[in-house]
């Protein structure tokens, strides 16, 4: 599992890859009541969520991912 986030400074978007593509992680932040990837991200459980989100296939992709700074 491949975690990033894309966007401009201070306004990322966190992402999981998959075969490729970034699919968009705010859902998941959202119900673990967290805003990035941070040590609450990890200390709720975070990395199995989105684990589980993956292999239920519930993540959209991120619109314009390939065009969005990586950082």
């Amino acid at each position: 599992m491949r975690l990033a986030r894309l966007g401009p400074r201070g306004a990322e978007t966190a992402t999981v890859v998959v075969d490729g593509t970034h699919l968009d992680l705010t859902p998941v932040l959202t119900a673990l009541d967290v805003t990035d990837l941070g040590p609450a991200f990890l200390a709720r459980d975070g990395l199995s969520r989105v684990a589980e989100a993956v292999a239920a296939g519930s993540l959209e992709p991120l619109a314009g991912a390939d065009d969005l700074r990586v950082g």
